[in-house]
């Protein structure tokens, strides 16, 4: 049986509930975190938990109180996962046939916590180059997860055989995947987009950034086809290595640099070495 928490409530899975009219499930208005769980832990606790305070009043939530560290750890327990995640949910509530928000409207926060089983190798990655093209930081704060993901979902059914797809910005630079931070080598020297090119400011890329020098650059694909190799990195992933930008670009072997960030990346998790 699996324990979620339900506003303020941790039971069964069967007893939790989504309102018919709930904001989230009608119009994708809120926002989600992702956790991993690393020793029975979310590893880089506090930079989720402030992530996700910024995504809530970048899209205007009313703010919640709720001790986040004591909720996550209980459903964690309660579930028994040792390696896994934690998924945060927080729509804007119930309420509203149309757009604009009732003004006494509560969120409903929801937090699931799943098992997977540990790998400790990512096979190189293969990317296609999306025909979709990000949506412009000045249109969404797409640097947040929203809970609607249609960006990426569109992105990523382009090439179902790809194991994920770069999304361009709508001026041709460089942003992110559609799953994931994008970082390439030139010249010993590992780049990243900026946060200013809409990609979202990932866990592991802030890990990646702590224990590494990260140059950060507007690039342009001719960056990538340059490149003395390309990685992406998320949560689920960690750091993973890209072995070829689908008709652009291959890279047979891993790059020194790449594995020795994979290794520190495990360490600062807590894994032997």
């Amino acid at each position: 049986m699996r324990f979620v928490y339900a506003n303020g409530t941790i039971g069964p899975e069967s007893a939790a509930y989504i309102p018919v009219d709930d904001r989230g499930f009608r119009l994708g208005d809120g926002v989600f975190d992702t956790l991993p769980v690393h020793f029975g832990r979310v590893y880089q606790l506090d930079f989720h938990i402030e992530r996700l305070r910024k995504a809530m009043h970048a899209i205007a939530l009313p703010i919640v109180t709720i001790d986040w560290e004591s909720a996550i750890q209980e459903v964690i327990t309660r579930n028994a996962v040792t390696t896994g995640f934690v998924r945060i949910t927080v729509s804007r509530g119930s309420g509203s046939l149309g757009y604009r928000p009732l003004p006494d409207i509560q969120p409903l926060i929801v937090i699931e916590a799943s098992k997977t089983l540990e790998k400790s190798e990512t096979q190189p990655l293969t990317l296609g180059l999306a025909q979709t093209r990000k949506i412009p930081l000045r249109c969404l704060p797409v640097n947040h997860k929203l809970t609607h993901g249609l960006n990426s979902m569109l992105a990523l059914q382009e090439a179902p055989d790809c194991d994920d797809m770069l999304v361009l910005n709508v001026d041709d630079t460089l942003s992110e995947t559609a799953t994931a931070n994008l970082f390439w080598i030139k010249d010993t020297t590992i780049f990243t987009p900026p946060l200013t090119s809409g990609c979202l400011n990932g866990a592991t890329r802030h890990a990646v950034m702590r224990l590494h020098a990260v140059t950060e650059k507007t690039g342009t694909l001719e960056d990538i086809r340059a490149a003395e190799a390309v990685f992406i990195t998320n949560s689920r992933l960690g750091v993973a290595p890209v072995s070829s930008l689908r008709s652009l670009k291959e890279w047979a072997d891993e790059h020194p640099l790449i594995t020795a960030l994979r290794q520190a990346y495990r360490q600062d998790i807590g894994y032997a070495l």
